[in-house]
């Protein structure tokens, strides 16, 4: 009996992709991936999304929701979010959700906006427990925020995967007693992580987070969009953000991608900029 890889986590039906997307799911496909999961990222993107998943029925299985940094600097936010509520209500010919995601909370862009990226994910919470669907739940530089957030649903069988997980051992147990869930980490684990700093100089920690944090409670999966060194864990900067980096190519002001390094944020080494194209 073959073994079936699942992607549990990639954006390729991004514009990046556009010019090689049969190209990369034939490959995928070579290499033993039987199901691709694209976990949504705002309005912008849903038609690709859709699209993608039509095209390739047995293989790519979407989900709905609105990602948080998609929150920041949009004043139709709530707007999109009963968009994802009538979406989950009433899917689009074709499509069936697998999932509520990418939701969650990312304070890496700004701290403006954490009172709205709660209140999004809240009301989508609750969307997946209506609709008994998993999470998919993104976090960056709010891991105490969102052991909060998540420990107020305790006992209510929310589920899912958190995705790129980089917290610390009090986290995990934190976030494990929650609710029932996964932990998705890269490939190439984060440097975000808070273990010993002998074990990211030996080359050990993938099996250092594994066995101390995660053993059989993670999940490794793709992303799709670190191709160009985008930002780590899916952390995609919302609309306004994203306009201003393809005019600039850099990161937030004030921030340097090797001080952010050296400091050990969530996510930000070198490998993991925050350049969009």
């Amino acid at each position: 009996m073959s073994l079936q890889l699942i992607d549990t986590h990639s954006h390729i039906y991004d514009p990046q992709f556009d010019a090689d997307r049969d190209e990369a799911v034939a490959r995928a496909r070579a290499a033993g991936v039987g199901r691709i999961l694209l976990p949504a990222v705002d309005a912008e993107s849903y038609g690709a999304m859709f699209a993608l998943a039509r095209q390739y029925p047995e293989l790519c299985r979407p989900m709905m929701g609105l990602h948080p940094t998609s929150v920041n600097d949009n004043p139709r936010w709530r707007e999109d979010l009963e968009q994802v509520a009538r979406y989950l209500a009433a899917p689009p010919e074709g499509i069936r959700f697998c999932g509520v995601g990418e939701v969650g909370l990312d304070l890496y862009w700004s701290r403006d906006f954490l009172s709205q990226q709660q209140q999004a994910l809240r009301f989508q919470v609750e969307l997946s427990l209506q609709y008994g669907l998993p999470l998919v739940i993104h976090t960056r530089d709010a891991w105490d925020e969102m052991c909060a957030l998540l420990d107020a649903f305790r006992g209510r069988g929310v589920r899912g995967i958190l995705h790129s997980f980089c917290g610390t051992a009090d986290h995990y147990r934190a976030l494990k007693a929650a609710g029932g869930g996964r932990f998705g980490v890269r490939g190439r684990v984060q440097s975000g992580v808070r273990v010993p700093v002998r074990y990211r100089r030996s080359g050990h920690l993938q099996k250092v987070v594994a066995s101390r944090y995660v053993a059989r409670n993670s999940v490794v999966r793709s992303g799709a969009r670190d191709r160009f060194a985008l930002p780590a864990a899916g952390a995609l900067p919302g609309q306004a953000q994203r306009k201003r980096l393809r005019r600039t190519g850099r990161l937030p002001a004030g921030r340097n991608i090797r001080d952010d390094a050296r400091r050990g944020r969530c996510g930000d080494d070198p490998q993991c900029a925050g350049f969009v194209r």
